[in-house]
């Protein structure tokens, strides 16, 4: 009867021992897995950053583009350009008139 009992104890360590060894098996799998997943998270979160870098700096380089532009087109910038404009304007026609001139047989 003892000899029964040791058995049984055996056998019931046996399983027991079968099932942690199940249990850690499967355990080291799924972590293997949620390692592999990690892993394409972090290339993904990579990337994602890549283009929000891009991003950002086409953005800048947007800010700077239209700040450029806005000091183009202020008001005084614009008069100051309408000046300029109207005395090549002025020139010109002064230089026509002179061409003109020097054309004219004598």
């Amino acid at each position: 009867m003892e000899e029964l009992n040791t058995i049984r104890t055996l056998v019931t360590i046996g399983g027991v021992l079968a099932s942690v060894a199940g249990a850690y098996y499967l355990m080291r799998y799924q972590i293997g897995e949620l390692r592999i997943e990690d892993d394409k998270q972090e290339q993904s979160i990579k990337a994602i950053g890549a283009k929000l870098d891009a991003a950002n700096n086409e953005l800048s380089l947007l800010a700077q583009r239209m700040s450029v532009i806005g000091t183009m087109m202020k008001p005084d910038a614009v008069a100051e350009h309408h000046k300029q404009i109207t005395g090549v304007i002025k020139d010109l026609e002064y230089l026509r008139r002179d061409v003109d001139e020097l054309r004219k047989p004598k």
